[in-house]
C-alpha cells in the first residue's frame, strides 16, 4: 500500500561531503494504521533510508531521510 508515501512533502535537503541529505515528512492520510517500510522509498541512487516510525496512526505523520550521492 503506498498510501504513506503519496502524503510525502519535501522539507529538506543539504549537500555535505559528496553526499546529499533529504528529510521527507510523511504522512498517514487513511483511517487506519499504515507501516512505513524503508525498502519502498530505495531508488536507484540511493544509499540510506532511515525512518523516525515504522507505523504511523491515522493523520500521524514523521520524517522520512535519504542519502544519495550528490555526483
Amino acid at each position: 500500500d503506498r498510501s504513506v508515501s503519496r502524503g510525502l512533502g519535501d522539507v529538506y535537503k543539504r549537500q555535505v561531503l559528496g553526499l546529499r541529505l533529504e528529510r521527507y515528512r510523511i504522512l498517514n492520510r487513511t483511517k487506519h494504521k499504515q507501516t512505513v517500510r524503508e525498502p519502498e522509498f530505495w531508488r536507484n541512487g540511493v544509499l540510506a533510508v532511515a525512518t523516525e516510525a515504522s507505523d504511523l496512526a491515522p493523520g500521524a505523520s514523521a520524517d522520512l531521510w535519504l542519502v544519495r550521492s550528490a555526483r
